[in-house]
């Protein structure tokens, strides 16, 4: 560390060798306080660049610029050259404030002590010019990079020595009133040396005392200490340790290491369980936060406010940190530029949550109503340039919009504002704002795949048209439970259910989550669900081939999981189900429910759900509507199916694993064979299966049958999924002719979720006749896979595998279900008939109760 009284030592004005020049320059300027003794230098209106309009904004910011330069340039004679650099900030009365940060260029030579002086002297010299022409030394409207910004760069005539002075750097400490810490930014042989040379407080620079100690340091120093002691559980020490730091800080002034220390000094009080001193010690970091113009720091008050149940004061706080951010906010707000959004969304959701634990439910009500009429302004808002393959920013909606419905969120508007209605014991209105939560993601990317189809507002009555027009009973759950962000700890949980009957009535059923005990009792919903797959013998990423054991064992007539998850999700339900086989059902799970085999759920007499009802899933009600928009502009499936099966699969890279060689499918090739010949085409198997072939003709094809691996995990971050294909022979790259453009993928032997999601597809029906093609990330709107991407992508029928699905019985599954499909029956009957069928010959449902009809079923 460089000897700060080494650099407090050597900037006195007169060693700058000007001895008249600063003075006559401030003074026939206008009144600058030059108090050599104490180096008290007074940064007021030190020039009389008057603040009145200007012909244009950039002849103004020239002509600053110019007189920037020219009058650095006379400052001292060892200063060289000077650029004036700045950056430009666009206020919200759409005025402009520049941040001035210009270039000197020193000559060579010159010791560290005079590279100092100079540097000093000029930084001041610009904070006067800031303040004079600008009117402030900082935007009115605050901007987040206030922090370690640049003030003056240094630069030198020949390649400059160690150690030397590269930039002088400042901190805004507090914007009401101003406060701002200078430092010398030095290279030496070691690295780079930050030195505090003084403050700008009240329009003063205050240079510190060489000869006295920095009461920055001793803070820091009371603040490692009170930390230490906290760690060692010597509470009534660290508090000490910390109100001396919390003193100090509060006199430099210094809001934001105030703001620190305070929050290691509320640790110490909960530890002493000194309630009225964590009110004060909050109620000053709420005063801090806003005198630093900081909305995160308001929003981390507000929170603690939520936490110690002082309402008024958390919702206030978090009103201050909206207004910033409001402030803030581009004119357009979109996907693409919506950080302050996404602030303002999660600060409106954080007052919506002390609203309820407040049971002020009707304010809670009208906040998250706000927040959604935000939300949904910012992904309806245009994108100029948008291309249909424009698969980055159809992550981005997708995160974006997936981030709000969220089921593990404590930002979770929709299930904040469905908890609302269920509390006021509005549950049609809950089941609405349920199914706009769950479909939010899936119809903003929809809306980019089939432009001008976006879905008009979505009410009661078009979810009870939506039944009536599937002719189906439409059943859809939906967990009451939201994070709560003192604790962390999901609320208790509860399922609530929604019958809607084919004439439009609607039963609604509320139930607490509790479990039986059984062998290996489940603590919660999701191990419930895993323990179910489990226990049919449901395996994961590699298992490709049947068991020969579960293929010949007979079905088991007590199955404790599958009959808890029956009590749980049918029971209750079951007298608002048609009593014949042959009437739809189509269920709407939520969260860790879109991976339940529901064809498998048995009840208490030994009968699978299968067995008594014809059943399909949709990722929501609305999404129904979309799928069958879709429906009307596919192909018949005779007219172009593309079969695909066995591909020769190279070595798979998959994410944090080292390479896998996937096994073939001999099973999975007859089955290509004979659905191709029902079909009456050739289909695409071993070598000729390559993703170039497939993605030629997939915008074509009137149905889609993969029979290979697919991956539920480990392909990509953000949008998981994928089904493994053939390489080419030359192992390049695939090109994709288009009139106005090529496009080249990777040739990997994947086709990606993210890839599928880039296409317009016209096929009537998907097959995933693979293992694990069914899963992704769970979110509001369903499961965020492959099912999904080739729904968003204008498929208005999906059927895909929860599991790795045994080779043998799933050819034959298959077969049968396209022969019931093409002689006439809907996707859903057919594919009920051919379970029970392979039910008949491999009975454990493992074999048979993997796949899933998600979407349309005629």
């Amino acid at each position: 560390m460089l000897n700060s009284s080494l650099v407090a030592a050597s900037i006195g004005l007169l060693a700058l060798g000007l001895p008249s020049s600063v003075s006559q320059l401030t003074t026939a300027e206008g009144a600058v306080e030059n108090r050599i003794g104490s180096l008290q230098i007074r940064v007021d209106s030190a020039f009389s660049e008057p603040l009145v309009a200007q012909s244009t904004a950039s002849e103004r910011y020239d002509r600053l610029s110019d007189r920037l330069v020219a009058e650095l340039r006379q400052l001292h004679p060892d200063i060289v050259d000077v650029r004036g650099s700045a950056s430009i900030a666009l206020l919200d009365d759409g005025s402009e404030f520049i941040t001035w940060s210009p270039a000197i260029t020193l000559r060579s030579g010159l010791s560290l002590e005079q590279q100092q002086a100079i540097t000093q002297q000029v930084a001041i010299w610009v904070a006067q010019f800031q303040r004079s022409s600008e009117g402030s030394l900082f935007p009115l409207t605050p901007t987040y990079s206030g922090y370690g910004s640049i003030l003056l760069f240094v630069k030198y005539e020949d390649a400059a020595s160690t150690p030397y002075v590269d930039n002088v750097s400042y901190r805004i400490l507090g914007r009401d009133p101003v406060a701002v810490e200078v430092s010398l930014n030095i290279n030496t042989d070691e690295g780079r040396e930050s030195t505090v040379i003084g403050r700008i407080q009240a329009g003063e620079f205050i240079a510190l005392d060489p000869d006295q100690p920095d009461p920055a340091v001793e803070a820091e120093e009371l603040v490692a200490l009170g930390q230490s002691q906290l760690d060692d559980g010597n509470w009534s020490a660290a508090q000490q340790s910390l109100e001396a730091a919390v003193n100090i800080y509060r006199d430099l002034p210094d809001n934001e290491q105030e703001f620190q220390a305070l929050s290691r000094l509320i640790t110490a009080y909960e530890k002493l369980g000194a309630a009225p001193n964590i009110k004060v010690a909050l109620q000053r970091q709420a005063v801090l936060a806003e005198a630093m113009q900081d909305p995160l720091a308001l929003r981390r008050v507000g929170i603690e406010f939520q936490c110690t149940e002082q309402w008024d004061a958390a919702l206030a706080t978090d009103q201050k940190a909206l207004a910033i951010y409001r402030r803030n906010r581009p004119d357009e707000a979109s996907p693409t530029n919506s950080f302050t959004v996404d602030m303002e969304l999660a600060t409106l959701a954080n007052m919506s949550q002390t609203l309820i634990k407040a049971n002020r439910f009707a304010e809670a009500e009208q906040t998250l109503l706000t927040a959604l009429d935000l939300l949904d302004s910012v992904l309806a808002a245009p994108i100029p340039g948008l291309q249909v393959d424009d698969v980055e920013l159809d992550e981005q909606i997708s995160r974006f919009a997936d981030y709000y419905t969220s089921p593990v969120s404590s930002n979770n508007l929709y299930l904040m504002l469905q908890r609302v209605f269920i509390a006021q014991g509005r549950t049609d209105e809950a089941l609405v704002v349920a199914e706009r939560g769950r479909t939010q993601a899936l119809e903003e990317v929809w809306a980019i795949k089939q432009a001008g189809e976006r879905l008009p507002d979505f009410a009661l009555a078009d979810i009870q048209a939506i039944a009536r027009s599937q002719d189906a009973t439409v059943v859809t759950y939906s967990f009451s439970t939201v994070v709560d962000r003192c604790t962390g700890d999901l609320a208790s949980p509860e399922l609530l259910t929604w019958v809607i009957q084919p004439t439009g009535d609607i039963h609604f059923h509320k139930q607490p989550i509790e479990f039986s005990a059984i062998a290996t009792e489940p603590d919660d919903i999701s191990n419930l669900v895993q323990g179910t797959r489990t226990s049919l013998g449901a395996r994961g990423l590699t298992i490709v081939a049947a068991n020969p054991e579960s293929l010949s064992a007979p079905p088991v007539q007590d199955q404790p999981y599958l009959q808890l998850l029956n009590r749980l999700l049918i029971e209750p339900i079951e007298s608002h189900l048609s009593a014949n086989p042959n009437d739809h059902i189509i269920f709407v799970p939520d969260f860790v429910l879109f991976m339940a085999p529901f064809p498998a759920l048995q009840d208490d007499e030994g009968r699978y759900l299968i067995e008594k009802h014809t059943l399909s899933s949709a990722p929501s009600i609305q999404a129904l509507a979309l799928t069958a928009q879709a429906r009307q502009r596919s192909l018949p499936a005779r007219a172009n199916p593309l079969i695909v099966g066995n591909p020769i699969y190279a070595p798979i890279s998959l994410l944090g694993r080292p390479p896998i060689t996937l096994p073939p499918l001999p099973g999975a090739e007859q089955e290509a064979l004979t659905i191709a010949d029902l079909l009456g085409t050739e289909p695409l198997i071993r070598a000729d299966a390559t993703k170039q072939a497939i993605l030629e003709t997939i915008e074509d094809a009137s149905l889609l049958h993969f029979a290979t691996h697919g991956f539920l995990d480990g392909v990509a971050l953000d949008t998981p999924g994928a089904i493994a294909v053939a390489q080419s022979q030359d192992d390049a790259s695939v090109v994709l002719e288009y009139p106005n453009f090529i496009r080249y993928l990777s040739d990997d032997g994947l086709i990606r979720t993210q890839e599928i999601l880039s296409f317009r597809l016209q096929a009537n029906l998907v097959v995933l006749s693979a293992c694990n093609t069914g899963g992704g990330e769970l979110t509001g709107d369903g499961v965020t896979g492959l099912s999904r991407a080739f729904i968003a992508a204008g498929v208005p029928s999906v059927i895909v595998s929860l599991w790795a699905v045994p080779d043998a019985p799933t050819g034959e599954l298959m077969a049968t279900f396209y022969e019931e499909w093409l002689a006439g029956a809907d996707k859903a009957s057919a594919l009920r008939l051919a379970m029970l069928d392979t039910l008949e010959k491999y009975p454990n449902p493992v074999n048979w109760a993997a796949f899933t009809l998600i979407g349309e079923t005629q």
